[in-house]
């Protein structure tokens, strides 16, 4: 299987080393196992899933991350340019970003099948420092490094610590529902249908709890809405 390879993602600039191969190797699997229709932030998961600069980061916790917050559209949070810090590299989040997380998949480890999916590969490249990399076909890799293309043949064999797939399944959405134009009735509230009746939630973040995202939102007119029994005492709210 030769898996197309999508946009190179610096992970230093000039002055600065962001250590998160670990976040761009895993982006890069996802991003190929969805045919590149889509870029993730490896910027927002090396903050989420809580990269270090000096140490970055496991597999397990890019993993972890994804599947508690979502992804983060690449658009919404790029790369940075120029000679950017640690500090520029990972600043917080707002939480306007984070409210747009894709939260439509679980990730998880798969066997090590190129024919299924792209393959995680871990290199020790010094007694201690370790990297990781997409695999994309039986002889290359797609690196954070230039050159993004390399042979895999650059590191020999016994310095390989493992090589993973990964696997995407479709989570349960929870959809939400939402007046269409709150800005003539001021109504931002997301309602989830439960037994034929709308329950208002009390914040957008429980409605991301439960299962819910931007792409799970479902806009109807105010007589819609109308329509509906609404059950306003009970009330869904993050901790």
């Amino acid at each position: 299987m030769n898996w197309i390879i999508p946009p190179y993602n610096p992970q230093y600039s000039p002055i600065a080393d962001s250590d998160s191969c670990s976040n761009q190797a895993t982006l890069h699997v996802i991003e190929m196992l969805q045919g590149n229709k889509q870029r993730w932030s490896p910027r927002a998961l090396a903050v989420l899933s809580g990269t270090k600069p000096g140490y970055g980061n496991s597999i397990q916790a890019n993993l972890n991350a994804i599947n508690l917050y979502g992804l983060i559209p690449y658009d919404l949070w790029p790369d940075l340019d120029g000679n950017w810090t640690v500090t520029d590299y990972f600043a917080p989040i707002p939480q306007s970003i984070l409210k747009q997380a894709n939260k439509s998949m679980i990730v998880n480890f798969a066997p090590a099948d190129l024919n299924e999916s792209p393959l995680l590969v871990e290199v020790q490249i010094s007694p201690t420092m370790a990297h990781l990399m997409a695999q994309f076909n039986d002889t290359e890799v797609f690196d954070s490094y230039p050159p993004s293309v390399k042979p895999l043949s650059m590191w020999q064999p016994q310095t390989i610590v493992g090589k993973w797939g990964l696997s995407l399944k479709p989570r349960n959405m929870v959809f939400g529902y939402k007046v269409s134009n709150p800005t003539t009735t001021g109504d931002q509230t997301v309602y989830i249908e439960v037994a034929n009746s709308l329950i208002p939630l009390a914040d957008w973040q429980a409605f991301l709890n439960l299962g819910g995202s931007e792409q799970s939102i479902v806009y109807i007119t105010q007589e819609q809405l109308n329509a509906y029994s609404l059950i306003a005492s009970d009330y869904f709210k993050s901790k």
